[in-house]
C-alpha cells in the first residue's frame, strides 16, 4: 500500500478551495460519512444521506454563490491589506517628509 502524496491530502495549501468544494459535493463524501459504523446502523445512516443528498447539493451551491459575491464585495479590503506588497508597506509606514 503505497502513501499518498503530500499534495493530495486534503487541508494541504497545494488543494485548491474549488477541489475541496467539489469533493464534499460528491456523494462518495457524503455516504463516507457513515463508514465506522456497524453494518445495519452504516445501511440506516446511508440510507439517510442519500434521501438528504439533494439538500446537501442545494446548501453547497448556496453556499459558493455566497462566497462569491462576499469574494467580489469584500475584494478591495484584501487588496489593500495584502502583506507583502509595497503599498501595504508604504501605509504601514505613514508620509514621508524629506527634509
Amino acid at each position: 500500500m503505497s502513501v499518498p502524496e503530500s499534495d493530495s491530502l486534503p487541508g494541504t495549501p497545494a488543494e485548491s478551495l474549488l477541489r475541496m468544494f467539489l469533493r464534499a459535493a460528491g456523494l462518495p463524501f457524503v455516504l463516507s460519512q457513515a463508514a465506522d459504523y456497524p453494518i445495519g446502523v452504516k445501511q440506516f445512516l446511508q440510507l439517510c444521506l442519500i434521501v438528504l443528498y439533494p439538500a446537501w447539493l442545494v446548501l453547497m451551491l448556496a453556499v459558493a454563490v455566497l462566497y462569491g459575491v462576499l469574494w467580489v464585495l469584500l475584494w478591495p479590503l484584501h487588496s489593500r491589506r495584502r502583506p507583502g506588497s509595497t503599498q501595504a508597506a508604504d501605509d504601514a509606514a505613514g508620509p514621508v517628509s524629506v527634509c
